[in-house]
């Protein structure tokens, strides 16, 4: 059974291995956008702003945007699909 867009939004997960969820050639800017487009219905400047308060609320610096993921520790990847969880203002986020 396939999910209403609703439903996508409502509900979101993080899981415990970021490596295998955070697409390598994106920029992690790039990673939380998508979310933030598509879920949230933001445009591309809008997104683009949100993703800093998004970095920042998750303890990153607004630079990590422009970086991969393979050039973040661990804990900064998870932190960084934390944020992505997060970007469609989801009622309820699973770890």
């Amino acid at each position: 059974e396939r999910r209403v867009q609703g439903e996508w939004r409502d509900v979101q997960m993080v899981f415990q291995s970021p490596d295998r969820t955070l697409n390598p050639r994106h920029r992690i800017g790039r990673i939380i956008s998508r979310p933030l487009r598509r879920l949230a219905g933001l445009g591309r400047i809008d997104a683009k702003n949100r993703v800093g308060d998004l970095l920042r609320s998750v303890r990153l610096a607004d630079t990590t945007a422009e970086q991969t993921p393979r050039s973040l520790s661990r804990g900064q990847r998870q932190r960084a699909t934390i944020a992505r969880a997060f970007a469609g203002a989801p009622k309820v986020v699973v770890l």
